[in-house]
């Protein structure tokens, strides 16, 4: 069981539009815990700035301090300056029994050292996984289209158009970033919970009492203001759906998309 004077600390590791922004916002809600979104995201305070209407919409889920403006602040150098930021963000704290943060596949590979910190100091990994590989291509280029990531609104339905000949490869790239994720927790033996997105969104109360009895502590209401933003089939959110389908005939992830019934 945790303490507040050595907290349980925690990794939610996955790939983007996975519903990650989501699980942390849920997780930070906890009476005990306290949950950071990316904390190792490339210039977020910029896009803050470009953006005030979100600081409300990622309040609860800030750091005190990204690791770019720690770098900038130290003479240290990795993999130190890497510790001492861990070691500084999810370190003792009086208010809370657990604390951890959201690591992307793609981070951890340019902070090598990240996998060594994790395993030395006992994280306990939660590993979301999407397991629709389209569907992730599809939530990014709606970001792309909305210039939105999240929201805690409603917002209309989108089109996107997926360039069939790049369509493979950014799926391929998917499935890449995945199997990097799995080969570095079978590597280091890191104890790990595995939550699918569709878990997360079509059982969230189940998906969360199995993540709250993984980090030791009790069940508790959580919430969360996220929406969902893209609800629509395949076939209503791709623009060039036949084009799509066509290009996934007799490949491996044919089966990923969606076809009206």
């Amino acid at each position: 069981m945790p303490t507040r004077n050595a907290p349980l600390r925690f990794c939610i590791l996955t790939t983007h539009r996975s519903g990650s922004t989501w699980l942390m916002d849920l997780l930070a809600s906890h009476p005990r815990i306290r949950a950071y979104g990316e904390i190792f995201v490339q210039r977020q305070w910029h896009l803050l700035q470009q953006h005030p209407e979100w600081y409300d919409l990622y309040a609860h889920i800030q750091p005190p301090i990204y690791f770019y403006e720690y770098q900038e602040q130290s003479s240290r150098r990795r993999p130190w300056i890497t510790f001492d930021y861990l070691d500084l963000v999810c370190g003792p704290s009086p208010d809370y029994d657990v604390v951890g943060f959201k690591l992307m596949y793609i981070q951890l590979k340019r902070l090598f050292e990240l996998a060594w910190k994790l395993k030395r100091d006992r994280y306990r990994i939660v590993h979301l996984v999407r397991n629709n590989y389209l569907d992730i291509v599809i939530s990014n280029e709606m970001r792309k289209v909305r210039d939105l990531a999240h929201a805690n609104h409603e917002v209309p339905p989108a089109k996107v158009y997926l360039e069939p000949k790049a369509l493979l490869y950014e799926l391929y790239r998917a499935k890449r970033r995945r199997r990097r994720g799995d080969w570095v927790l079978a590597l280091t033996g890191m104890e790990k919970l595995e939550i699918t997105y569709d878990e997360l969104c079509n059982t969230p109360e189940t998906a969360m009492a199995r993540i709250c009895a993984f980090l030791s502590v009790p069940p508790a209401e959580l919430r969360s203001d996220f929406r969902k933003l893209n609800r629509q089939p395949h076939w209503e959110s791709i623009a060039n759906y036949e084009e799509v389908r066509r290009a996934l005939k007799g490949s491996e992830y044919e089966p990923l998309l969606q076809v009206p019934s």
